[in-house]
């Protein structure tokens, strides 16, 4: 490691160790871990301490975060699924009374003898029949004109059934139109939240979409959709109820007035058949004729209209009973308005939260304008902790943070999910490693050889080198005091190694040797250190030199070792 690369490390830590500025304040000088959850979750990493965790690109639109807690509760309920929409059995077919040949309107109420009475005085004037007759065929007219009179007054109680129903029907259509907005707009609003659109910029524009005012939103409509009117739906209740009194009252009755002009039809009819027979052997006028039998035709409509209203009373009766059924759906109260009025009031909390978010969004829109280094941890879209390191100066100190978020799309009953969980260790200053290191320092190893004398003589033991190295490898153990780490992935330490340099006794014999320096770590892991090595050399003592004769009886080189210091370099690794 040279000294340029060292330089430029210390550079880095002096500027890590020296923020300025309003971001530097506002970061209380402690570096950020910056995690985009956007794509999904993040779990089981681990930063180095001091850190400030921020998570950023959060849809807090959609969900509820919480920091370093689990949340204990569950998933909002579905509100949606209650909207049903208040309904009623639909309206029967009413029958028909056939009023073809009857008067336009209503006949005064009066008693068969009166009928009777007023037609002997119009025949008396018209002459229709003959004199004799008179009897029978005001008789049959003033049954008829009676069958009629009650007949209208069942078709009076239709009608007011019929009106009934179509207030009924006014107030259900509002209602359902309301209930089709809230279900509309939440809807819209469940796949708006489910889009999964680019945070911030897309769910800024998905909140824009559901507030427009012109043309209004399908969910601003929902927030504003209305129920029926207490007012309205208390008229329709009383109306219904008069009238159900009213037809209680006339079932009884008109049932036996069934049975008996039943009877009494019968009866004319005959009785008119034979006239109308006599008539025609007494040589009568055909008009005298004609008139008799559309006495027994107007006796036959009346006995069709007899029983036509009878089911028409039997119609209305349960018209009227499927309207005041309905009518509890329709009441402040009542179980479907409640669920209305939830729903709708859930909306109306979505809007606020969306005007909230947005409010927010735009007011660190223009602080970041006015001041650049205000950072990610201000927006409305993250969320951010401290992990610090005040600890023991020899201990070690770790710090999990969680970010965990409920879900609030409607209808969605999941439990909390964790998003994030990331461990802050602040761990001792002091590492230890091994590895190898490379020694400058000189290495020989001597023996004793016998060689040929240069004049030819016999050959003479001599002290002489076997090997030689300038550089060489030991094995050694390093103690590390860290004192700068500029980012994760550098950091500068202060260094002391112990190695073991093993040799063979004609090489002096193994020896503890000493490297002093500065390491640099890359992630905590591996450890360049260059600096002094101090190491033990070895040379022939006594005088003697290479190459110098061996004296009788000395069967070892004599040694001498002694301390030099020169430069090493050290590769080293912490224990996985």
């Amino acid at each position: 490691m040279n000294t340029r690369a060292l330089a430029t490390v210390g550079l880095l830590c002096a500027l890590a160790a020296t923020p300025t500025g309003v971001e530097a304040a506002a970061r209380h000088h402690l570096p950020d871990k910056v995690y985009d959850l956007s794509s999904g979750s993040a779990s089981g990493d681990r930063a180095r301490g001091p850190r400030r965790i921020v998570a950023t690109n959060l849809n807090t639109l959609r969900y509820d975060y919480s920091l370093g807690r689990i949340v204990a509760f569950a998933g909002p309920g579905d509100l949606w699924s209650h909207l049903l929409g208040a309904t009623a059995v639909p309206p029967q077919q009413a029958p028909s009374v056939d009023v073809s040949t009857g008067p336009a309107q209503h006949l005064a109420p009066q008693t068969r003898e009166a009928f009777e009475k007023a037609c002997i005085q119009q025949e008396q004037k018209e002459k229709k029949v003959p004199d004799a007759f008179d009897p029978i065929y005001c008789e049959a007219e003033s049954l008829s004109k009676l069958i009629r009179q009650e007949t209208d007054r069942i078709n009076d109680y239709a009608k007011d059934a019929h009106t009934a129903r179509g207030t009924l029907s006014g107030l259900l259509d509002k209602v359902q139109k309301g209930v089709a907005r809230v279900t509309l707009a939440g809807r819209m609003l469940k796949e708006t939240l489910q889009k999964n659109s680019p945070v911030p910029n897309g769910t800024i524009e998905d909140i824009d979409r559901l507030l427009e005012e012109s043309p209004e939103s399908a969910f601003l409509a929902g927030t504003r959709a209305d129920w029926a009117s207490s007012q309205e739906v208390g008229n329709l209740r009383k109306n219904a109820g008069d009238l159900k009194s009213e037809l209680q009252a006339a079932a009884g009755p008109y049932a036996q007035f069934l049975g008996e002009q039943s009877g009494a039809i019968a009866t004319l009819s005959e009785r008119l058949t034979a006239t109308v027979g006599a008539l025609k052997n007494d040589g009568a006028s055909d008009d005298s004729v004609q008139a008799c039998e559309g006495r027994i035709k107007d006796l036959a409509r009346a006995q069709d209209n007899l029983v036509t209203a009878s089911k028409l009373l039997q119609w209305a009766t349960k018209e009227n009973e499927d309207i005041l059924a309905a009518i509890p759906d329709l009441e402040d109260g009542s179980a479907k308005q409640r669920a209305f009025a939830e729903a709708r009031d859930k909306l109306l909390d979505w809007k606020a939260r969306m005007v909230s978010l947005k409010a927010r969004w735009v007011e660190y829109k223009t602080k970041l304008a006015a001041d650049p280094g205000l950072g990610l941890s201000a927006s409305p879209f993250s969320v951010e902790a401290d992990g610090d390191c005040e600890f023991a100066f020899g201990g070690t100190k770790t710090t999990t943070v969680t970010i965990t978020r409920v879900d609030q799309l409607p209808g969605n009953n999941t439990s909390p999910e964790q998003v994030l969980a990331v461990t802050i260790e602040c761990t001792s200053p002091f590492t230890v490693s091994a590895g190898v290191a490379f020694s400058s320092v000189l290495q020989q190893e001597f023996a004793i050889r016998s060689v040929p004398d240069a004049s030819g003589g016999a050959a003479v033991d001599r002290f002489v080198t076997v090997s030689k190295s300038n550089a060489h490898p030991v094995p050694l153990g390093m103690i590390h005091a860290r004192f700068c780490e500029p980012n994760e992935a550098i950091a500068l330490h202060a260094t002391f190694g112990l190695a073991g340099n093993l040799r063979s006794q004609g090489a002096g014999g193994s020896d503890a040797e000493f490297l002093f320096g500065v390491s640099i770590s890359l992630f905590r892991t591996m450890f360049i250190t260059p600096g002094v090595y101090l190491g033990r050399r070895v040379d022939l003592s006594s005088g003697f030199k290479e190459g110098s004769a061996v004296p009788t009886g000395m069967t070892e080189s004599p040694l001498r070792k002694s301390y030099q210091a020169r430069f090493g370099l050290a590769i080293t690794f912490t224990k996985p």
